[in-house]
């Protein structure tokens, strides 16, 4: 984590400060995980569900943003592109 930092051209001060910052707070999160993991095994499972969840939402957001630049949409009169849903984005794919 220290090395893009300090190869972009930081203070090996604030290299270390933001080092350090972020490995408190990573212990913090770890400490708070595990007393909620510590509930039930259903709780850690509801946990890993959301976390699955977003992750897999984030990922087609950031395909379907990036793919309209090389995916011509038809305009339904909503804004420049057409509304972009995710069946549509696979549908896409799946019939080519």
């Amino acid at each position: 984590m220290a090395v893009p930092m300090k190869n972009g051209g930081m203070k090996i001060s604030k290299v270390i400060f933001y080092v350090i910052l972020s490995g408190i707070t990573t212990g913090i999160g770890a400490f708070f995980g595990a007393i909620i993991g510590s509930i039930s095994e259903q709780i850690i499972a509801i946990c890993l569900s959301f976390a699955a969840r977003s992750y897999v939402i984030y990922r087609i957001w950031r395909i379907s943003t990036r793919s309209q630049s090389f995916i011509s949409w038809k305009n339904d009169g909503s804004g420049k592109y057409g509304r972009i849903s995710n069946w549509n984005f696979c549908n896409y794919f799946v019939k080519k």
